[in-house]
């Protein structure tokens, strides 16, 4: 795994709706569809090559759309304090 939850978030899964709160900054933050299909991938420790994979089969997306979409939505989610990228 390449990246980590981080540990100071509560979520709560919600009629197809995932909000998630950060103790850090007193944030809360929704996911739906495709985000709360990619943050059950993430908690699960599933490698991001692997989620553009199950996302490709998901929602019938083209590989190079899936691994944007993917590759976006972590960007998102980094940028906001959610996931930490390891170095390598």
């Amino acid at each position: 795994m390449n990246y980590s939850i981080k540990s100071d978030l509560s979520t709560r899964e919600l009629g197809g709706e995932l909000f998630i709160y950060c103790r850090k900054n007193s944030t809360i933050y929704s996911f739906n569809g495709t985000g709360v299909f990619i943050w059950n991938l993430l908690k699960n420790d599933v490698a991001i090559d692997e989620i553009s994979s199950r996302l490709c089969k998901e929602y019938d997306v083209s590989p190079d759309e899936a691994l944007e979409d993917v590759s976006n939505f972590l960007r998102n989610i980094e940028n906001n304090g959610l996931i930490a990228f390891k170095k390598e």
